[in-house]
């Protein structure tokens, strides 16, 4: 679903949008490709080729790393989600933590929940709430308060591949002023 704010500073959502996605063998490119609109099938789409941005060397932590940092995991309990054992693990933001990234500056404002396949070793669910006011340009952009949710579930698509199934986000706040 795509968001976009009105005139009027707010919020809303469009139609929905279902894109092919295929990494390349290589993982520094993925062609991306509208199959999909508002439930209407797409044909005359042309696919597009994304290039992936390199690490130069030295340049400090990646993203993910960068956000791992700055999150604590604590195993919490082993339950069943769909008929399959999985493990669930607790994050919350470490006090002292010094994100590099703009990522690691994002989740070091969350709280909450992941689900792991034990078989699978592989992240099948993702909740997290905000611990404080998300800001965005110093609030004049947007501003998400304390309390918004997202969850991210994923899924197993082939033998080998896990891709993510939908993204949930739910908050109040304002945006642009």
């Amino acid at each position: 679903t795509e968001l976009h704010t009105n005139p009027f500073g707010r919020l809303g959502s469009g139609g929905v949008s279902a894109f092919e996605v295929i990494p390349s063998a290589d993982g520094r490119s993925v062609t991306r490709r509208l199959i999909e609109r508002d439930g209407v099938m797409v044909t005359d789409e042309p696919a597009v080729r994304r290039e992936g941005r390199e690490r130069r060397p030295g340049a400090g932590r990646s993203a993910v790393e960068d956000a791992a940092s700055v999150l604590e995991f604590v195993i919490a309990r082993r339950e069943s989600l769909d008929g399959r054992a999985m493990i669930v693990v607790r994050f919350t933001p470490k006090a002292n933590a010094r994100p590099e990234t703009r990522q690691g500056n994002l989740a070091r404002q969350f709280a909450g929940w992941i689900w792991v396949d034990e078989l699978a070793r592989e992240v099948v669910r993702v909740q997290a709430t905000a611990t404080g006011d998300l800001t965005l340009g110093f609030g004049l952009i947007a501003r998400l308060q304390k309390g918004a949710s997202a969850e991210v579930r994923r899924e197993r698509v082939d033998a080998e591949t896990w891709l993510p199934t939908s993204l949930t986000l739910t908050g109040a706040g304002r945006a642009m002023l």
